[in-house]
């Protein structure tokens, strides 16, 4: 690892069950906000599901490990949610225009500016997939580093 890699400290980005917990009700407001724009019973259901398996601490995110630890050993529930996540269609554009105004209404203000930054984090060696050469804020210019966040299109 270079010296400069090694100086940096990452922020903790840990959530433990405790944070889950205190934030599920605002979860189930969020998502049901959204359910509509599913259709059917059975399409918001699995939508559901497979937010609360993304948001789950089952370490690797497979539909088929999410699924089981959600709904237990049904193997009909891992191959619905499969097919849901291939053959389901909705439209996503009514979807983005509430998300932008649950953005304006939560954080609209006529003075203010909301700037977001990816998370890059300091690379060096062969080991790591996707390491390239952009510029990584933590180091302050341009150097291996790994993108962890959202990056301008």
């Amino acid at each position: 690892m270079s010296p400069a890699a090694a100086s940096v400290s990452l922020p903790d980005v840990s959530v433990s069950r405790a944070d889950m917990a205190a934030v599920r009700g605002r979860l189930r407001t969020y998502q049901a906000r959204y359910a509509p724009f599913f259709g059917r019973r059975e399409l918001r259901g699995h939508a559901r599901a497979y937010l609360q398996g993304l948001l789950s601490d089952e370490p690797r995110k497979s539909i088929e490990r999410m699924v089981l630890r959600l709904r237990g050993a049904d193997a009909n529930a891992v191959r619905t949610q499969q097919l849901f996540l291939r053959q389901a269609r909705w439209d996503d554009a009514p979807i983005l225009a509430a998300h932008r105004a649950l953005v304006v209404a939560t954080l609209g203000e006529e003075e203010g500016v909301l700037a977001v930054d990816g998370t890059d984090i300091p690379k060096d060696g062969t080991e790591s997939v996707g390491v390239a050469r952009p510029y990584c804020g933590q180091l302050g210019k341009r150097a291996n580093c790994q993108a962890a966040g959202p990056r301008p299109r």
